[in-house]
């Protein structure tokens, strides 16, 4: 095969590569902005986002605030609030 013939196949070779790698380039942007979305970024629902994440700004549980007493402010049972029931007596 002469110089010029094998030239002309590595540049042809090189333009397909070039081709593939455009093709690539696309199909992974694509991917990124698929993984970036989420219930907050786009019209999909909260139940599509994956375990572990969640949108940017959503509240905290209240079962969270703090260990026994879910609402601030408002004594529980043991610590006698109002209307709470002593021990059973027998």
């Amino acid at each position: 095969m002469c110089l010029r013939a094998q030239l002309a196949a590595r540049d042809g070779r090189i333009d397909l590569l070039l081709v593939q790698i455009a093709e690539l380039t696309t199909q992974v942007q694509a991917l990124v902005l698929r993984l970036s979305k989420d219930s907050s970024t786009s019209s999909k629902p909260p139940s599509s986002d994956g375990p572990g994440k969640r949108p940017r700004g959503a509240q905290t549980a209240l079962r969270t605030l703090g260990a026994g007493n879910s609402c601030p402010g408002v004594p529980s049972p043991e610590h006698g609030a109002p209307g709470a029931h002593g021990p059973v007596r027998a």
